[in-house]
């Protein structure tokens, strides 16, 4: 789908280059086809989520500014140390951490919302890069280059079941590491365990195999469930 008959207007303004070549990016559209030999063209739901973008470019900005600061300030500080000059200050300054480079669209029919991937040049992780994984206009899970993953829309969509019916195994830790609390618990099972607003990570295990989440939770509590906290909070 060529880009030049597309309007980024608002994204566009997110321009950050990790190699400062003096060309700005040229924001791609990446419609993931089905796997159907017969098939060249996108689905309409994947025209859908398209336009939903192009309509949404303002909304989905200010949530990428949001989950930056919940999020990804907390995690990347933690790891390696943010010094105060590479951390944007207000959403006008979200430009010196982000450059969108690409648009991915899969093939996710089956669903009512719009899920897509944002590419971008990061300056926190120039080698690697960033895609940030959507639901409608909000942020529900991010990666590198080589760790790219749909397991948050299977969550979303699906919930956290085991197929054997058994409960989950989770532990919950804040971001240096130190254990909030762990156990065996269905996904709607009221958990009474003091928890501080703030950003943490999830170790789960759901049909035999182990999951890593970072999570948002927007508000002290006390009582909660782990499919609230999984889906942070929204």
């Amino acid at each position: 789908m060529p880009t030049e008959n597309i309007l980024f207007n608002e994204f566009e303004k997110l321009d950050y280059r990790c190699w400062h070549d003096n060309k700005k990016h040229d924001i791609k559209v990446e419609i993931e086809l089905s796997d159907n030999e017969n098939s060249v063209e996108p689905s309409k739901k994947q025209i859908e989520t398209l336009n939903f973008i192009k309509q949404n470019q303002k909304l989905i900005i200010q949530n990428i500014w949001k989950y930056y600061n919940d999020l990804m300030i907390p995690i990347y500080d933690e790891a390696v140390g943010l010094e105060n000059d590479r951390i944007a200050k207000n959403i006008t300054e979200i430009s010196k951490i982000f450059g969108i480079k690409k648009i991915e669209i899969p093939q996710y029919n089956q669903y009512e919302s719009n899920y897509f991937s944002i590419v971008f040049d990061f300056d926190y992780d120039c080698e690697h890069g960033l895609y940030i994984l959507f639901k409608n206009n909000v942020p529900i899970d991010f990666f590198d280059f080589g760790t790219k993953s749909d397991d948050a829309v299977i969550l979303y969509e699906n919930g956290l079941q085991n197929k054997d019916k058994s409960k989950i195994k989770i532990k919950v830790n804040r971001l240096n590491g130190e254990r909030v609390f762990e156990g065996n618990y269905y996904d709607n099972e009221e958990i009474n365990v003091q928890l501080k607003k703030g950003a943490y990570r999830a170790y789960y295990i759901i049909n035999s195999s182990s999951r890593i989440r970072n999570i948002i939770i927007d508000s002290d509590k006390e009582i909660f469930n782990l499919n609230h906290i999984l889906k942070n909070c929204i």
